[in-house]
């Protein structure tokens, strides 16, 4: 980490741009979570993409507490963020998702982060089911290899002029996007961020409350969809293809294992996962 530098005044502003779809009781929650930050300088930017008024209630009460700018959207979580990045006026922007948590603490560490390290153009942390779960604290610069396994859209902070250089979501990729290719975006939208020269830094210790996102290998649809769009930007960025087959091997071996063990909903997980991926790299590329 770099030395302290004393011209920054520490007092940066955090625009949290949510997408939200049929979420109201999780909406909510993560309001209530906002209320309880130590640090108070953000926004909440609700891109709202239900076609009726079961928000208003809810942003009625806690705009009497944050700051709140509540708009509209078609469906597709690519295209919500990017209505709601139009709108940003803050420092550091974030991409929280509708059904997760910030503890206490969450943006004065952020803040501190970004005030003190004029070299990080933006940070990913940790999704965790239980804050006070023990995590191996690490911090490492993503990239191209690594991205896989350390970027979640709601754990990523991005300072403005990355958003400007980087531009917008691709509307193509992530859930409603209509494409069938249901995830994705945060990956292809950090590799771009990537290419452009800006550096990255996961840092596990900072963590960000959220409910499993794939609960039972019932999810068959989801979990063809989100392969599916993973990937769809492996082809998208031309990596290697070797690595693409890497990663196939994984749910060739869950289909084997568990055909073996007779476990017909875990074969079938590994079966859709496996021909997701498959499809999303055949897909042919949507040009921007």
């Amino acid at each position: 980490m770099d030395n302290f530098n004393n011209t920054i005044s520490y007092n940066l502003k955090f625009s949290l741009v949510v997408a939200t779809k049929n979420r109201v009781v999780e909406l909510e929650q993560f309001l209530e979570s906002l209320v309880k930050q130590l640090y108070r300088n953000f926004e909440i930017i609700i891109v709202d993409q239900n076609e009726d008024g079961r928000l208003l209630d809810v942003v009625a009460k806690y705009g009497k507490q944050l700051n709140i700018l509540h708009l509209r959207s078609e469906t597709g979580i690519s295209k919500a963020r990017n209505v709601g990045l139009q709108k940003m006026s803050g420092d550091i922007v974030a991409f929280p998702d509708d059904d997760c948590l910030y503890p206490n603490d969450l943006l004065k560490q952020l803040n501190k982060l970004f005030s003190e390290h004029s070299n990080y153009s933006g940070i990913s942390g940790s999704l965790t089911e239980d804050i006070n779960l023990p995590i191996k604290e690490s911090t490492a610069v993503i990239n191209k290899k690594n991205i896989w396994e350390t970027v979640k859209s709601a754990t990523v902070f991005l300072r403005k002029d990355v958003i400007t250089k980087t531009g917008l979501f691709d509307e193509n990729l992530g859930v409603g996007s209509g494409t069938g290719l249901g995830a994705g975006e945060e990956t292809d939208y950090l590799l771009r961020v990537i290419n452009n020269g800006f550096s990255i830094v996961h840092i596990t210790a900072i963590k960000i409350i959220h409910p499993p996102i794939i609960t039972n290998y019932n999810q068959w649809a989801k979990v063809f969809s989100y392969t599916k769009g993973s990937s769809y930007v492996f082809r998208k960025h031309k990596f290697p293809i070797y690595i693409f087959l890497y990663q196939i091997i994984r749910p060739l071996i869950g289909i084997f294992l568990f055909g073996l063990l007779l476990q017909k909903s875990r074969v079938k997980y590994y079966y859709y996962s496996l021909k997701g991926k498959l499809s999303g790299y055949f897909t042919q590329l949507i040009h921007e």
